[in-house]
């Protein structure tokens, strides 16, 4: 039977190591194929993994597919892999990482194994940011902007992958009352949130982004 792996934690570089050295366990470098969601997070990436992994290993004992970052992946393109796990082919096994097992529809989640490398970020999402986001649903455009100026990046980056994770299970302990938010929108915002933190990395004006998090937040 697959084995499908969900490697979380830690960061993404330890992430992706830890992929690569569970890969080479069961596959050479001719057998190990990857995917960098980011670029190829569409359903037709899917398709085209499911049609490489169906021939049999070149000199393994399995495939491997990794698929980096996964939580970049559309929702299609998770319900395809979902299928490709749940029917799985005897000569494959399938890596994905991702910062947190919430970063994935549940049910994906439920059929994978999961390597934790570190303390679970969503658990650590702090009593104030939470609070923020409350105040932040209510306020008026100028408020927003003014409460934008306490906004802690990875917090608030985190605190919105909890927030999906709770749409998708129709559970809004976190934010009460919000479930008119539209679960499109949340996607959306939340791929605003990577670009940014793209920017960031380059050095982007901080208060500039959180401007951007603030006036863009879907409530």
């Amino acid at each position: 039977m697959i084995l499908s792996v969900l490697i979380v934690g830690k960061t993404s570089l330890d992430r992706h190591q830890e992929a690569e050295k569970t890969a080479k366990e069961v596959s050479s470098v001719f057998d190990i194929r990857f995917i960098d969601s980011q670029v190829q997070g569409g359903i037709d990436s899917v398709r085209n993994l499911k049609r490489e992994l169906s021939r049999k290993p070149f000199n393994s004992k399995k495939q491997t597919a990794i698929i980096f970052e996964s939580q970049n992946l559309t929702l299609q393109a998770q319900n395809a892999l979902l299928k490709e796990i749940e029917e799985p082919n005897p000569h494959t096994q399938i890596i994905l990482t991702a910062p947190s097992k919430f970063s994935l529809v549940p049910t994906l989640v439920s059929r994978v194994q999961i390597v934790d490398l570190g303390a679970d970020l969503f658990e650590e999402v702090t009593v104030e940011t939470e609070e923020l986001a409350r105040k932040m649903a209510t306020a008026t455009a100028g408020e927003r902007i003014l409460l934008g100026e306490e906004i802690r990046f990875e917090q608030w980056f985190f605190l919105w992958h909890k927030f999906l994770h709770q749409k998708l299970t129709d559970d809004y302990s976190l934010f009460p009352g919000l479930e008119r938010i539209n679960l499109e929108r949340v996607c959306k915002y939340i791929k605003v949130l990577q670009d940014l933190n793209i920017k960031l990395e380059g050095n982007a004006n901080k208060k500039l982004v959180n401007l951007i998090l603030a006036i863009s937040a879907p409530f």
